[in-house]
C-alpha cells in the first residue's frame, strides 16, 4: 500500500512539473530577474528536464505495473496524450500572458 502511494504521488508530480516550471517561468518573467544572464540559462534546462521527467517517469511506472500488457501500453498512450494536453495548456497560457 505504501509504495503505490508513493508511486502516485511520483507520477503525479512529474506530470505536473512542467505546468509548474511555466508557473514559475510566467512568475519570474515579471520580476526583476527577467534580463538576469544566470536566469536565462537555466530556462532551456529547467524546461527540458520537466518535459523528459514528465514523459519518462509517469509511463515507466505505469509499465512497471502487474496489469496486462496491453492495458499499461493502453494507459502509457493515454499519460501521453494528456501530457500533450498539458503542454498545448501551457503553451496557450504563456501566449495569452505575453500580451
Amino acid at each position: 500500500m505504501r509504495s503505490t502511494l508513493i508511486k502516485w504521488l511520483a507520477g503525479v508530480v512529474t506530470f505536473l512539473l512542467p505546468a509548474l516550471i511555466a508557473a514559475i517561468g510566467l512568475h519570474l518573467d515579471k520580476s526583476v530577474y527577467r534580463n538576469d544572464p544566470a536566469y536565462t540559462a537555466i530556462i532551456p534546462v529547467a524546461a527540458w528536464s520537466a518535459i523528459i521527467l514528465a514523459m519518462v517517469v509517469p509511463a515507466a511506472l505505469v509499465l512497471t505495473t502487474r496489469m496486462s500488457l496491453p492495458r499499461r501500453l493502453g494507459l502509457a498512450a493515454v499519460i501521453w496524450c494528456l501530457l500533450a494536453i498539458e503542454f498545448y495548456m501551457i503553451f496557450i497560457a504563456v501566449l495569452s500572458s505575453t500580451h
